[in-house]
Parts: C-alpha cells; structure tokens; sequence
C-alpha cells in the first residue's frame, strides 16, 4: 500500500509573533489527527487573549487564529 508521509511542525505563537510553544514535531502519515493545546499546564501558564497556530508539513503551511478564555 502506498502511503504518504509528511515532517509536521505544529507552533503557537503570541500576537508579537514571538514563538511560545512547539506541540508538535516529526514524522506522520496523511490523515486526521487531534492534537490539544494546554494552556495552563503548570509550566507556564498564558493570559486569556489571541494566540495563533501554525501548522507546517512539507510545501504546505497555515496559521490559525485562536482565542483563549480563562
């Protein structure tokens, strides 16, 4: 069977575009996948506001706005 393999980067960002967290980074197959962001896990904890998610695999990118309400 044929199958399709992608190096998937997921980060989120502040509204500075500063870097704060990489969920994700590796090696997956084509296909849905979930993946939840804990934004008070005890290491550090953000401020309800704007955050954005960028998805990167291979040629293919996008960014996602998301808000955080505490």
């Amino acid at each position: 069977m044929y199958s399709i393999r992608a190096k998937v980067k997921i980060t989120i960002y502040d509204l500075s575009g500063n870097e704060l967290e990489n969920l994700f980074e590796g090696n997956h197959d084509a296909g849905s996948y979930t993946i939840q962001w804990n934004p008070h896990n005890g290491i550090r904890e953000y401020s309800s506001g704007i955050y954005y998610l960028r998805l990167e695999a291979d040629n293919y990118s996008r960014s996602i706005k998301i808000a955080y309400v505490k």
